[in-house]
C-alpha cells in the first residue's frame, strides 16, 4: 500500500467535499476503492494517518454512553462517527455558529416528524421521550446563540 496515495485521496476529498466536516468513514470508502490501496488498508490505520497529519484534525463522533447516540443512530438524524477537517478549511465562530444552528434545526425537524409519528400512534412513552430531546434542542440552540 502506498501511503502517498491514501493522502493524495484524503485531501482531495477534503478539498472538494461541500461540508468540510468530512465523515472519516467516507473518506476510507473512497481509499479502499482505489485498486492501489485495497483491503490493504484499515479503518485504524487510516485514523492513526489522518490524526497525524499536519494539515488535517480530526473530530469525534458521539461517546458511547452519550444518550443522544441511541436517537441518533435509529433516526439517523445526524452521522455520529468521527470527522476530518483540512486545518485551513476549519470555519470562523460565526460560520460554526450558522452550522450549529442548520444542525439543530435539522434535528429539531426531525423530531417534529418523530412526535407527529408517535402521536399518531398514541406511544405516551415515546412522545414524552421526544419532548424530552425537543427541550434539550432548545438548550442547545441558546448555548449556540451565546457562541
Amino acid at each position: 500500500m502506498r501511503l502517498e496515495r491514501v493522502e493524495e485521496i484524503c485531501l482531495d476529498c477534503l478539498r472538494q467535499t461541500m461540508n468540510p466536516l468530512t465523515p472519516v468513514v467516507l473518506l476510507y470508502e473512497k481509499c479502499i476503492a482505489d485498486p492501489q490501496i485495497g483491503d490493504a488498508l484499515t479503518q485504524e490505520a487510516l485514523m492513526q494517518f489522518l490524526r497525524g497529519h499536519a494539515d488535517i484534525m480530526v473530530v469525534d463522533g458521539l461517546e458511547e454512553d452519550d444518550p443522544m447516540l441511541g436517537l441518533a443512530v435509529a433516526s439517523q438524524i445526524i452521522e455520529t462517527g468521527p470527522r476530518a477537517i483540512l486545518k485551513t478549511r476549519i470555519p470562523t465562530r460565526a460560520e460554526m455558529a450558522d452550522m450549529m444552528r442548520q444542525q439543530i434545526d435539522d434535528m429539531r425537524e426531525q423530531l417534529h416528524n418523530a412526535l407527529e409519528k408517535a402521536t399518531h400512534h398514541n406511544d405516551l412513552q415515546t412522545i414524552a421521550e421526544i419532548k424530552e430531546l425537543l427541550a434539550r434542542t432548545d438548550t442547545l440552540d441558546r448555548y449556540v446563540g451565546q457562541f
